[in-house]
């Protein structure tokens, strides 16, 4: 066999195992996002009924969803959190509110939302106006 023809199959062999993986490479990821596509599919389907509220809310049943419920619960749906990553954070959450429910600035810093000198910390906030514009839109 000639010596030219050696590196000829070398560099074939080489190439052709890059391709192959890379083809079964991206047939697992299609698998993948068939899968995503299904979950978007069934969730986008979904009516507004009584169990599709129970689900949006496993703590408190008061048959009414706002949106950040919505939002959570429908990133659990589809996939995109996992409801172990969500329960810490809402056990922060429910141990800062307290018996309220939310968590209020007077009793976290001690300032009241009269005081002139929080309007101005809150006016000169651009990440907190751009948070609002976004959810306005």
């Amino acid at each position: 066999m000639a010596f030219n023809l050696r590196w000829f199959q070398i560099f074939y062999l080489i190439l052709s195992t890059y391709f192959v993986g890379n083809t079964l490479g991206g047939l697992a990821s299609l698998k993948d996002e068939i899968h995503e596509i299904q979950q978007y599919s069934a969730w986008n389907r979904r009516e507004l009924s009584k169990g599709l509220i129970d689900e949006l809310q496993p703590y408190d049943h008061d048959d009414k969803i706002d949106q950040y419920e919505f939002v959570v619960a429908s990133l659990v749906i589809l996939g995109k959190v996992s409801y172990s990553d969500m329960v810490p954070i809402m056990d922060k959450f429910r141990s800062l509110a307290g018996k309220d429910g939310f968590i209020a600035i007077e009793e976290e810093s001690g300032l009241s939302s009269d005081d002139p000198e929080l309007g101005e910390q809150l006016a000169e906030s651009e990440s907190n106006k751009s948070f609002k514009e976004r959810l306005d839109e």
